[in-house]
């Protein structure tokens, strides 16, 4: 079963306003994969250079708002878009915790903390979210 938000289905971002929440979020969501990707490639490409840390780390931050925001824009906790938006911010946790297992990250053992814990409860909601759009059985639950 579908969450409804004020009473009906979620609009869809396709062929909507600019001005539609639903777009903006989904715009913002769009942009953040991206430089995800980038800081990733860099990774990849040229090891874990302090910036491209400071970014992933500036990220994995960057992914926290949008949650938080994305659920007060999109009037839901469970909006199908806060799907990708957990995901991202898993991602992003990953990424910053690949480079501290590497020791190119020094973090603290509070910040550590907290990025683990942060990683546990987007994990958490977005299996909650994924269950029922997906079903028990489906591989993606795997992944999360």
């Amino acid at each position: 079963q579908f969450e409804l938000v004020a009473g009906e289905l979620p609009s869809s971002s396709r062929d909507q306003r600019i001005a539609d929440t639903t777009y903006r979020v989904e715009k913002v969501i769009s942009e953040f994969e991206e430089q995800l990707g980038e800081i990733r490639n860099a990774f990849s490409i040229g090891g874990y250079a302090p910036d491209q840390v400071e970014r992933a780390k500036a990220m994995e931050v960057a992914t926290v708002e949008l949650v938080a925001a994305g659920i007060q824009q999109l009037n839901s906790p469970k909006h199908i878009l806060l799907i990708r938006c957990y995901r991202l911010h898993l991602d992003a946790a990953e990424s910053v915790l690949s480079a501290t297992a590497i020791g190119h990250v020094d973090l603290s053992t509070k910040q550590r903390s907290g990025l683990l814990c942060r990683f546990v409860q987007s994990a958490r909601k977005l299996l909650d979210l994924q269950q029922p759009y997906l079903g028990d059985s489906h591989v993606d639950l795997g992944r999360t």
